[in-house]
């Protein structure tokens, strides 16, 4: 056990929680108290140092928090590029279906502004879930504005697949393949038009998170949408 990880179990012991190592906590299936989240916040940074498997894992524990909570800490490890675009990978999932404080214009900005990076594709789960979208159509205008950019990533194309309109948006994405020249990525997107063109009903646009308070666990399984 790493030097950042005993202090962070043994200050995890004096505020009343017991766990024998960072492998011990949840992901899923149950939520951590704030007092722990704060810790984990706390000790991220340094057990990151220490030890990349210890950092994931508290990364993705982040994911169970019970209340919102303040990703600055997240933020400047994603935003440093010290790690490799994997390790910043797992920093970006709780920023971006973590129940954080609003951070949707660091979000839109991340995706909008910033050019193509590895690292902010995890943050494509925050658009249906974190960015304020109120619509089916918005989130589809959105999905256009980084087409560009991010066209290639599947989780990317469920999105686009699962709002689109059966009418302007196959169009869109017929104008589209004329830019792109990779057979692979022409492929998914004809894979696309034919789901979208046989899609049986419009998708009914809602909130994903229901109080703010769970993790959208099909965010997990899109590749069913």
């Amino acid at each position: 056990m790493s030097k950042p990880e005993k202090e962070f179990i043994l200050e995890l012991k004096s505020l009343g929680f017991t766990y024998k190592s960072v492998f011990d906590l949840p992901i899923w299936g149950e939520y951590l108290e704030p007092q722990i989240i704060d810790c984990i916040l706390k000790w991220l940074p340094y057990c990151l140092q220490e030890s990349l498997a210890n950092g994931v894992r508290l990364c993705n524990s982040l994911l169970a928090a019970k209340q919102p909570f303040d990703p600055n800490n997240l933020i400047e490890i994603f935003e440093k590029d010290e790690y490799s675009s994997g390790i910043l990978c797992s920093v970006g999932m709780p920023l971006a279906e973590g129940n954080t404080y609003n951070i949707s214009e660091w979000l839109r900005n991340e995706l909008l502004s910033k050019p193509y990076a590895f690292k902010r594709i995890a943050l494509i789960t925050a658009i249906p879930i974190k960015m304020g979208i109120k619509s089916k159509e918005e989130c589809i205008d959105f999905l256009k504005l980084i087409f560009d950019k991010y066209h290639d990533i599947p989780f990317y194309l469920s999105l686009f697949k699962y709002f689109a309109n059966k009418t302007s948006d196959v169009k869109y994405l017929q104008d589209k393949l004329v830019g792109i020249e990779e057979k692979k990525h022409r492929k998914e997107i004809f894979k696309v038009i034919k789901y979208i063109e046989e899609r049986k009903s419009e998708r009914i646009w809602k909130p994903v998170f229901e109080n703010n308070n769970y993790i959208p666990q099909w965010l997990k399984k899109h590749k069913a949408l």
